[in-house]
């Protein structure tokens, strides 16, 4: 390219004992900051951004697929726990499995993931898997809910329709009441700030 420079223009790539024997160099730029570099390193860290984002998302997809269509259950299970590690990023795909998976273990754990992972936009569907038919998966999700609102209702999951709908009905009442506390909304940011410097 023409407006490529010489290696040995660039004093920061020398030995300290050569840059003394260098010619001043002919632009005013500093040779670190040479317009030429700037545009092309540029280019390269959006390059290298977007390609990390493709590949997380080819990789949440995947792991979707297999979470909810393996024939082997231990393989639907490995899937919805690689999803669970890719945190954040893959939380569309983890509600996702919440709400499809017909394998109560594969629900189960991915319940306690969004649960480990302060999901609060996902209350609603822990909700809703209080009236699960299964009384493992309201159980997790009991649990999950109790992590989430920092106060365990003891849900009665092996009790009644009424008894369980009645203590729905609390855990729902407290829900909204904490939402709108000041409070609550500055830990949900503080939460916000710590996941984006995780990432």
């Amino acid at each position: 390219m023409d407006s490529w420079i010489s290696a040995k223009e660039v004093r920061e790539l020398l030995p300290d004992g050569f840059v003394s024997h260098l010619q001043p160099a002919s632009s005013s730029l500093s040779p670190s900051r040479h317009p030429a570099l700037i545009p092309t390193l540029a280019l390269g860290a959006v390059c290298i951004a977007v390609a990390a984002v493709l590949l997380r998302s080819s990789s949440s997809a995947r792991l979707l697929n297999d979470a909810l269509h393996s024939q082997d259950p231990s393989a639907q299970l490995k899937a919805t726990q690689g999803l669970l590690k890719l945190g954040p990023d893959a939380l569309d795909e983890t509600k996702a499995v919440v709400s499809q998976s017909e394998n109560h273990d594969v629900t189960s754990l991915a319940i306690a993931g969004l649960a480990n992972h302060r999901d609060y936009s996902s209350i609603d569907l822990l909700f809703a898997k209080l009236d699960d038919p299964t009384p493992f998966v309201r159980a997790s999700a009991a649990r999950a809910l109790a992590r989430l609102l920092g106060r365990d209702h003891h849900f009665p999951v092996e009790g009644s329709a009424d008894e369980r709908v009645k203590s729905k009905e609390t855990i729902i009442a407290d829900w909204n009441a904490l939402k709108n506390t000041e409070l609550f909304r500055r830990n949900i940011d503080r939460l916000h700030v710590n996941t984006e410097d995780r990432q």
